[in-house]
């Protein structure tokens, strides 16, 4: 009964009284109330809001720490300079071991103190470096820190200092040989391969996906590490390709884990898409059709888009049924929109956005909001060409207007649709993006 006597110290009253009542009415028993209470206070220990209030602690604290001492940096003998870089780092490891063995399991504890840990450890490189006078420049500098705090990030499982390091690595990637920044990608990868497997919480997992994302980027721009000089057919490759394989990312790990509803690469991708097709949709702004001999002659990026779309293919339809979904059509016409000019570019917005509608109408379990995108994509079309064009304000008007009643009648359409269904009492759905 232990956790029923202490349980208003760590639960609200609600699941106490209410679980209080069940024993009384015979629907539960003693134990049962506590294997109630045990797991709902594990659920409650897991609350996003702790372990934002301990980074946001941590960091407050170290950069309070930092500046307090900057202030008087100058009028302090060397002993006591030496003294004082190490205390930060003393302090941060005494709080890591604590929490290595005694408190691991709070999601808090761990992501605070591996944070304080990482910012300690930067800031008493630097400080030893600046006492000492050692030649130091400004990229050593952060990979000797991003790799003193690799150990803390794998012991502790901390996402938080994981992120710094990701942000390290692109940071000074471009600046270092191929074979140093693939060594610090290589470096964080099981990590981040790892937790996905085993957190089962969204947003985490898009939390990782999205850093997992960004190294990735990262590798396909370093392959060639001239990317800024190269034509723009080779750049335009890369980008297509890159933009493919965050897409496969996220179907991987959405699959892996089971998870429905649209990803954040995923959705990042498909904006950038669009909003690539929509760009090029100008007449100045589009590039001339590459001939074969061009496209041939970039065999790195050619071969980049290639591997692209097979990882894609195989990824998204392995062991799942032929079906043309949103993101297939977005990743067709970005391979089909490559040449980027404007004529093009405009057919292929086109049709993209009546197949939304179309999907979407036709298929009541897919959401209405696939409509609402696909009546969106063909406003900003429309939009964009009458400006682009000299019709004039009456025309331009009149056709806002009935794009306006266009809109409406197709929501109108697919509302009473779907209430249809419902009123036959058939199977339908609720909203969701898991068919997007």
């Amino acid at each position: 009964m232990g956790i029923i006597d202490d349980s208003k110290r760590w639960v609200g009253l609600g699941i106490v009284d209410e679980s209080k009542r069940w024993v009384e009415l015979g629907i539960i028993d003693d134990t049962a109330r506590e294997n109630i209470l045990s797991l709902y206070h594990k659920k409650r220990s897991k609350s996003p809001v702790y372990v934002l209030f301990a980074i946001l602690g941590s960091l407050l604290l170290g950069l309070g720490v930092i500046l307090i001492f900057a202030t008087n940096w100058e009028n302090i003998p060397r002993g006591l300079k030496v003294c004082i870089a190490f205390v930060p780092l003393i302090a941060s490891m005494c709080i890591f071991l604590y929490t290595l063995f005694k408190r691991r399991e709070s999601a808090a504890f761990r992501e605070g103190a591996a944070l304080g840990l990482s910012l300690s450890i930067f800031a008493t490189v630097a400080l030893i470096s600046q006492i000492f006078h050692i030649p130091l420049d400004t990229l050593e500098y952060v990979r000797l820190c991003m790799l003193l705090t690799l150990p803390a990030i794998y012991l502790l499982e901390a996402k938080s200092p994981a992120a710094i390091y990701v942000g390290c690595v692109i940071s000074t990637g471009f600046a270092v040989s191929e074979a140093a920044a693939f060594l610090n990608v290589i470096l964080i990868v099981p990590f981040l391969v790892l937790q996905i497997k085993k957190i089962n919480q969204k947003t985490v997992i898009w939390y990782l996906s999205i850093l997992s994302g960004l190294l990735l980027v990262f590798l396909m721009f370093k392959l060639l590490s001239n990317w800024i000089l190269l034509s723009l057919i080779v750049t335009s490759l890369i980008i297509i390709s890159c933009l493919i394989f965050l897409i496969t990312l996220d179907e991987l790990i959405s699959r892996q884990k089971k998870l429905s509803g649209i990803m954040p690469l995923t959705f990042i991708s498909c904006l950038c898409v669009i909003s690539i097709l929509m760009f090029s949709s100008f007449r100045g702004l589009s590039i001339p059709v590459p001939t074969l001999a061009e496209v041939l002659a970039a065999p790195v990026s050619l071969l980049l888009l290639i591997c692209a779309v097979i990882a894609y293919a195989a990824v998204r339809f392995y062991k799942q049924p032929v079906e043309i979904k949103m993101v297939d059509a977005v990743v067709l016409c970005a391979i089909l929109g490559f040449p980027l000019h404007w004529l093009w570019s405009n057919i292929l917005l086109a049709v993209l956005g009546i197949w939304f509608i179309a999907a979407g109408i036709r298929n009541l379990n897919i959401s209405i909001k696939l409509v609402n995108c696909g009546m969106l994509l063909l406003i900003s079309l429309i939009t964009i060409r009458f400006f682009d064009s000299g019709l004039g304000m009456m025309e331009r008007g009149i056709a806002f207007i009935v794009i306006g009643i266009g809109f409406i009648l197709t929501n109108l359409l697919l509302y009473r649709k779907r209430k249809a269904v419902q009123e036959k009492g058939e199977y339908l759905e609720t909203d969701n993006d898991s068919d997007i």
